[in-house]
C-alpha cells in the first residue's frame, strides 16, 4: 500500500517523513491532474496544508520551495473537481469504506472547507451511520454538518450505545491547543441526554473511567444530571472497579511506603531508602528531642517537606509527576481535580507522617494542637509583630466529629483576620465582625501589589513550544548523535551536560532548534556547537514548566528581570494571594465543591446544619488529620509570607539609609 502524506501538526516530530511523502506528490503534480479516488483528493489537501504552513525539508532549495508554493495554489481546482464528479446524491458509504486510516476526519472536514456541504444529504448521511456507526465522532467535530443535519444526528445518538462518552467529552473535557470540539445536535434535550447516560450505565459498553466521570461531574451548561443518575454511576464504578481487581490478566502497580520514628542515636534526621517497591522514611527522635516548640512545627517544612525551598506546596497535584501510563492520558475535565499516582502517594505519606508525629508528641506530653496554637499566637507576634488573635481548637477528649466542626471555622477565622490585616494594617475586632466571610483559599498576601507569585498566563502558545522543546522528554530533541544511547531525556539536560554540534540534529529536529535560536534561547558558536544563550530565562522557564508558578522574591535579580519581561509580553502574570493558584486548587479540592466535584468536601461535611456522609469514628479521625494538615500548611504559608514581607521592608529601609 502506498504511504500517503498526512499533516498532523506543525510541531509533529514525524513531519520530516510526511514531507518526504509530500515531495513525491509535489514533483509529479501537473495542472491537469485528476484525482483517482477520495484518498488522492485528501492527500492533495494535506500537502497543501503543509506547504501553506511553511513546512519544508532542509534539503529543499529556495527555488524548489517557491515552485511548490505555486503548485499548491492549483490543488484546490483538482480537489473540487473530484467532488463535482460525484454529483447528485453520492453514495458516501463507498467513499468512507475506502478511506485511509488517518484520513477519516479530513474526509468530513473537507466538505465544509471546499464548499461541498450540499453533497451530504439526510439519506446518505444516515446510510453512512448505519454501515459505519463509529464515524459519528468524526462527524460531530464538524459544526456545520451537525447544524445542517441536526435531526438525523439526534435520532442516531438516541439509539447509539456509545453516545454517552461523546456527551461526556463534548461537555466536560477541557479545551487545549490540540483539542477538537464535539458539537452536539441542539435539538437533543437535557432529558434525552440524561436518558442516554442512564441507558449507557446499564449497557455492555460502559467503562470504569466514564462511569467515574459521570459520578463526580459538575453540572455545566447543556449537560445536567439528576443526583439519582450520578448515584447510579457511582455504584456502577464501584462494581466495575471490584471486577477489575479480581481479574488475573490485570497488572497492578503502585508505590508502597513505611514511616518510622527511630530512637537510635547518631543517625541522620531523615533517611529515605527504596527496596522492592517500598519507600522507607525514617526520622530521628534524637533530632526531634532537641527541637523547641517553634521548630517542632517547622518540622513539617524542614523534615516532612510539605513545602519546598521556595515556600511552595509540594503536596499538590503536578502533571510533571505523571508516570509513564498517566502521560498517555493527557485529558483534563471540567470541575475535576487531576490527581495522579504521585499525588496520592505524597498525601498518604504526609498523612502518615502527621499521624505518627502526633503519637510521638503525645508520648512527650505535647499535642500538635498546642504547638500550632503557640506558633500562631506567640511566634507570629514575637518575630513579625503580627497581632494574632486567640486560636480556639477543640479539647483533646472531644470526639473527632466535634473537633472537625471546630477546626474548620477556626481556619476560616484565621484567613479572614489575616486578610483584614493585609488590607488595614491591623485587626480591628469591630471591623472584623461586620466583614464578609472569606473562603480559606482567598486571603491576600502581605506582598499585595509587590509580586508574590509569577504564574503562567492563559494561552502563551509560543512559550509552551519553547518549554516543550527544552524540557519535555516527549520532544525527542535529546536523541542526537553521538549521545543517542545515553539516558539524557531532554534538550536542556543534553546542552548543559554535553557539547552538541548543530549538524548532528536530524532534519525533523532542526525546525525546533532554529525556532529556539530565532528566539535567542539558543545560539551556535564558531565551532558549530549549540549552547544556551539566555540561561536566566531558561532557568525560569524550567521552573514554570515544572510547577506552573514560581515565588517571585525567592529568585535572584537576573531571574526576576526575565520574569518582568515575560509578564510584559503576556507569557506570565503576577498573583498576590497568600496561596498560589495551584495551592488554592489544592485547598478547594479538599474543603469544598466550589471548584471541583471529585474531592472529599471536608468543609461541606462539617458546616452548620450539614449531615456528614462519614459514618464511623475512624472516618472522622482521618478527616480531622486532613484538617490538621491543611491548618499546618496554612500557618507555614503565613510564616513564609510574614518573613518575606519583613525582609523586603528591611531592604527598603537599608536602601533609604544609604540614599540619605
Amino acid at each position: 500500500m502506498k504511504e500517503r502524506a498526512k499533516f498532523f501538526s506543525h510541531n509533529d516530530l514525524g513531519a520530516g517523513l510526511q514531507l518526504t511523502y509530500a515531495q513525491e506528490v509535489l514533483d509529479t503534480y501537473t495542472p491537469d491532474y485528476v484525482c483517482k479516488d477520495i484518498n488522492d483528493t485528501i492527500e492533495l489537501h494535506n500537502v497543501k496544508v503543509m506547504i501553506s504552513n511553511e513546512m519544508t525539508l532542509v534539503a529543499w532549495k529556495e527555488e524548489q520551495v517557491a515552485d511548490y508554493k505555486e503548485k499548491v495554489k492549483l490543488f484546490g481546482k483538482s480537489i473540487v473537481g473530484y467532488y463535482q464528479s460525484l454529483e447528485g446524491n453520492p453514495d458516501l458509504r463507498k467513499e468512507v469504506a475506502t478511506l485511509e486510516r488517518h484520513y477519516h476526519q479530513d474526509f468530513w472536514d473537507m466538505f465544509d472547507g471546499y464548499g461541498q456541504l450540499g453533497l451530504i444529504t439526510d439519506d446518505n448521511l444516515r446510510d453512512v451511520l448505519i454501515s459505519f456507526p463509529d464515524e459519528i465522532e468524526n462527524i460531530l467535530h464538524c459544526q456545520k454538518i451537525v447544524i445542517q443535519h441536526d435531526s438525523v444526528l439526534k435520532e442516531f445518538l438516541l439509539n447509539y450505545p456509545k453516545a454517552a462518552p461523546l456527551l461526556v467529552n463534548a461537555y466536560l473535557k477541557v479545551s487545549d491547543i490540540d483539542f477538537l470540539p464535539l458539537f452536539i445536535p441542539s435539538s437533543l434535550s437535557l432529558q434525552e441526554k440524561s436518558a442516554i447516560i442512564d441507558i449507557y450505565l446499564d449497557g455492555e459498553f460502559v467503562t470504569l473511567g466514564i462511569a467515574q466521570m459521570i459520578a463526580t461531574s459538575k453540572d455545566v451548561e447543556g449537560f445536567t444530571l439528576h443526583p439519582k443518575i450520578r448515584l447510579k454511576a457511582k455504584k456502577k464504578a464501584v462494581e466495575l472497579n471490584d471486577a477489575l481487581q479480581k481479574r488475573k490478566d490485570v497488572i497492578r502497580y503502585g508505590l508502597s511506603m513505611s514511616v518510622e520514628f527511630t530512637p537510635e542515636k547518631d543517625v541522620p534526621k531523615e533517611q529515605v531508602s527504596y527496596k522492592d517497591g517500598l519507600a522507607s522514611h525514617v526520622y530521628s527522635m534524637e533530632y526531634l528531642n532537641q527541637c523547641d516548640d517553634v521548630q517542632l512545627v517547622d518540622v513539617f517544612r524542614e523534615l516532612f517537606h510539605y513545602l519546598d525551598n521556595f515556600g511552595m506546596l509540594k503536596l499538590r497535584s503536578n502533571r510533571r509527576e505523571d508516570n509513564f501510563l498517566e502521560k498517555v492520558d493527557m485529558d483534563e475535565w471540567k470541575g475535576m481535580y487531576r490527581n495522579n499516582q504521585m499525588f496520592d502517594y505524597k498525601n498518604k505519606l504526609a498523612l502518615g507522617q502527621l499521624s505518627l508525629y502526633v503519637n510521638y508528641l503525645n508520648e512527650k506530653g505535647k499535642t500538635l494542637e498546642s504547638l500550632l496554637k503557640n506558633y500562631y499566637e506567640n511566634h507570629f507576634k514575637k518575630h513579625y509583630g503580627y497581632p494574632s488573635p486567640q486560636l480556639s481548637l477543640a479539647k483533646d477528649d472531644e470526639s473527632f466529629i466535634n473537633k472537625n466542626k471546630v477546626i474548620a471555622p477556626e481556619m476560616e477565622a484565621i484567613v479572614k483576620q489575616y486578610n483584614l490585616f493585609v488590607e488595614e494594617g491591623e485587626i480591628d475586632p469591630e471591623l472584623l465582625e461586620i466583614s464578609m466571610p472569606l473562603p480559606i483559599a482567598l486571603s491576600k498576601s502581605l506582598l499585595w501589589g509587590r509580586h508574590k507569585y509569577a504564574v503562567i498566563s492563559e494561552a502563551p502558545v509560543e512559550m509552551h513550544r519553547i518549554m516543550w522543546c527544552l524540557f519535555s522528554d516527549q520532544s525527542l530533541l535529546a536523541v542526537v548523535n553521538p549521545y543517542k544511547e545515553s539516558r539524557i531525556a531532554t534538550l536542556y539536560e543534553l546542552l548543559i551536560q554535553k557539547q552538541v554540534l548543530y549538524a548532528n540534529f536530524e532534519n525533523h529536529q532542526r525546525d525546533h532548534i532554529d525556532f529556539l535560536i530565532g528566539k535567542h534561547i539558543l545560539c551556535v558558536d564558531s565551532n558549530g556547537h549549540v549552547h544556551i544563550e539566555n540561561m536566566p530565562l531558561v532557568v525560569v522557564l524550567g521552573l514554570i514548566f515544572k510547577n506552573q508558578e514560581v515565588a517571585y522574591w525567592c529568585l535572584d535579580p537576573d531571574f526576576r528581570a526575565e520574569i518582568d519581561k515575560m509578564v510584559k509580553d503576556g507569557w506570565l502574570r503576577f498573583d498576590d494571594y497568600l496561596l498560589s493558584p495551584e495551592e488554592r486548587k489544592y485547598f478547594n479540592f479538599f474543603l469544598n465543591s466550589t471548584e471541583f466535584s471529585n474531592g472529599p468536601k471536608l468543609r461541606n461535611n462539617y458546616s452548620h446544619g450539614a449531615k456528614s456522609c462519614l459514618d464511623s469514628e475512624e472516618e472522622h479521625h482521618v478527616a480531622y488529620y486532613h484538617f490538621l494538615m491543611l491548618l499546618v500548611i496554612l500557618l507555614l504559608k503565613m510564616d513564609d509570607d510574614l518573613k518575606m514581607c519583613k525582609y523586603l521592608n528591611e531592604e527598603v529601609e537599608k536602601q533609604q539609609e544609604i540614599s540619605r
